[in-house]
C-alpha cells in the first residue's frame, strides 16, 4: 500500500494523540529504523513506507 507523506503525518498525529507528540517521535532515533529518525526517512517513498510499517507495528502492540 502506497502512503503519502501527508497521510503518514495524519496517521502519526492520530496514533500519538497530538501534533507535538507526533513531532517528538518523528525526531527520535528508532532502533527498528536503523537508529535513524523517522523524520530523516520522509524524503523518499521507501523511507515513508518504512516509517508507515513502524507505526503499523506500534498500532498492533509491537515495539518499534
Amino acid at each position: 500500500m502506497a502512503i503519502t507523506k501527508p497521510e503518514l503525518l495524519i496517521l502519526c498525529d492520530s496514533y500519538f494523540g497530538s501534533r507535538e507528540k507526533s513531532e517528538s517521535w518523528l525526531q527520535t532515533s528508532i532502533l527498528a529504523l536503523g537508529n535513524q529518525t523517522p523524520e530523516s526517512l520522509l524524503v523518499t517513498e521507501s523511507g515513508i513506507e518504512k516509517v508507515y510499517d513502524c507505526i503499523q507495528r506500534l498500532q498492533h502492540g509491537m515495539t518499534s
